[in-house]
């Protein structure tokens, strides 16, 4: 019988060459907007975006 300790350790070092993030409010287009054409295309209550928290649980009950 044996006994190990494991040690897994990660780290992250800013770097100049990193890519940056886009400026606030310099998107193309909004994704309200888009979720709002996508659920008026929607043919059943089923295709359509609704909001809330997404849970996991087998089924597809929307929990908000």
């Amino acid at each position: 019988m044996a006994t190990f300790d494991y040690i897994n350790l990660i780290g992250w070092k800013y770097h100049e060459k990193q890519q940056k993030s886009k400026d606030r409010g310099s998107a193309q287009f909004s994704l309200k907007d888009v979720v709002k054409e996508m659920n008026e295309e929607a043919t059943t209550d089923d295709e359509k975006i609704r909001y809330g928290v997404l849970i996991d649980d087998g089924s597809d009950e929307i929990k908000t």
